[in-house]
């Protein structure tokens, strides 16, 4: 007690954010993937703008157009011929 205010707090502040941040990821992947779930199936509409952005690759092709710009980038770097160790 503090001039008259009890302040409760955790005992171990880490464990309680880590427990925490794995309830919220775990919550968000969840909706995520129920979002697209329809008739007991996973249904991909790539019309849907966030699963759109969410795929990397369909059929075969890369269709994220940021992934698919940074793979031409280092496709269009000289080799340097040189071993790393």
């Amino acid at each position: 007690m503090h001039d008259g205010v009890r302040i409760l707090a955790p005992l171990n502040l880490p464990s309680d954010v880590a427990f925490h941040g794995s309830l919220l990821y775990s919550r968000n992947l969840t909706s995520f993937v129920l979002a697209f779930w329809k008739n007991g199936a996973f249904t991909l509409d790539l019309a849907d703008d966030i699963l759109k952005e969410a795929t990397i690759t369909h059929d075969g092709k890369v269709i994220h157009a940021p992934t698919a710009k940074a793979l031409q980038a280092k496709d269009s770097r000289p080799e340097t011929g040189g071993s790393r160790a």
